[in-house]
C-alpha cells in the first residue's frame, strides 16, 4: 500500500503528492496551502488561508515568504581611499576595495518587515546609598592637626613665660589662636556628627530600599515591551497577505487590516 496519495490543487490544478500524516500541504505550483481533511476514509485538500475579505486564497501568500522571494542581500565592493606620505615626505593616495553587503528590497516588503526589537527603557536615576558623615572626618581632621601642633604650643608657652615685651606676647597668642581654635572647632564638630549618625544612616538604608524598588520596577517594565513585542513577533509568524485587496490577516482569527496598519493589527490580542 501506497503512503501516499495525489490529488489536485485547488487553486491552480496542480498534481499534489499527500502523505498519511500530512495536515498542511503547500502546493508546490503556486505556493497556497491547504488544510489536509480525512473523514471516512477519503482525503479531501480544503483550501487554507481564506482572505476575510474576499474569500479566496490564489492570491493569498505568507508574508514570511514575501520578505525571502523580494527581499534580495547584494555582495558588492566599494572602493576606498587612503592618504599617506612616502619616506621623502610626499603625499600619496592609495585605493583599495571592501566587502559591502546591501539589501535590496521592495515597497511592499518594506510594509511587512517584522516590528523591530524595542530598546529599554534608559535606567532610572537612583538615589545615593553612601552618603557620609563629613562632620565627624572635618572634626578628626583638626583634632589631628591640633595634636601635630602640640609642639609650636609648647615652644610658644616658653616663649610666653620668658618674654618681657607685650608686642612678642601678643604675636605669639596669636600664632597659636588658631591652633586652639581647631581644637576647639574639631571637638564640635565630632558631637555634632555623632548625634546626626544615625540620621545619615537610616537615610543611605532608605535610599537603598528606594533604589532596590525602582530597579525592580524597571526591570518588570522592560520585561513587559519584550514581552510584547514577542507576542507582535508570533502574530506576525502566522500572518498572510492578499494581492488582491492589498490586508494581511491571520487565518482562522477572521479579521484583517490594511497593509500600512500591520503593526497595529499584530498588537491585537
Amino acid at each position: 500500500m501506497h503512503d501516499f496519495i495525489t490529488l489536485t490543487c485547488p487553486a491552480c490544478g496542480g498534481k499534489l503528492e499527500v502523505g498519511k500524516n500530512t495536515s498542511v500541504l503547500k502546493c508546490e505550483h503556486c505556493g497556497i496551502e491547504h488544510m489536509v481533511r480525512r473523514e471516512e476514509g477519503t482525503v479531501e485538500l480544503e483550501s487554507y488561508a481564506r482572505c476575510p475579505i474576499c474569500g479566496r486564497n490564489d492570491k493569498v501568500e505568507k508574508v514570511t515568504s514575501i520578505l525571502r522571494s523580494q527581499k534580495q542581500e547584494i555582495n558588492t565592493r566599494e572602493q576606498r581611499t587612503s592618504v599617506y606620505y612616502d619616506s621623502e615626505g610626499n603625499q600619496r593616495t592609495s585605493f583599495y576595495y571592501v566587502p559591502v553587503t546591501n539589501t535590496q528590497t521592495s515597497n511592499l516588503a518594506k510594509f511587512l518587515d517584522p516590528p523591530p526589537r524595542p530598546k529599554s527603557t534608559p535606567r532610572p536615576r537612583l538615589k545615593s546609598e553612601s552618603r557620609k558623615n563629613n562632620l565627624i572626618t572635618l572634626g578628626i581632621i583638626l583634632i589631628v592637626i591640633f595634636l601635630c601642633s602640640i609642639p609650636i604650643l609648647l615652644v610658644s608657652f616658653s616663649i610666653i613665660n620668658n618674654a618681657d615685651s607685650y608686642q612678642v606676647i601678643s604675636s605669639t597668642l596669636c600664632c597659636i589662636s588658631p591652633i586652639i581654635i581647631s581644637l576647639s572647632l574639631g571637638i564640635i564638630l565630632v558631637i555634632i556628627g555623632n548625634k546626626n549618625k544615625d540620621k545619615i544612616r537610616n537615610e543611605n538604608m532608605a535610599a537603598k530600599d528606594y533604589n532596590a524598588i525602582i530597579l525592580k520596577e524597571w526591570r518588570i517594565d522592560n520585561q513587559k515591551i519584550q514581552k510584547r513585542w514577542q507576542a507582535e513577533i508570533n502574530r506576525w509568524e502566522h500572518l498572510y497577505f492578499c494581492y488582491r485587496d492589498d490586508c494581511v490577516f491571520i487565518p482562522n482569527e477572521g479579521t484583517y487590516a490594511p497593509v500600512d496598519q500591520m503593526r497595529s493589527y499584530l498588537k491585537k490580542n
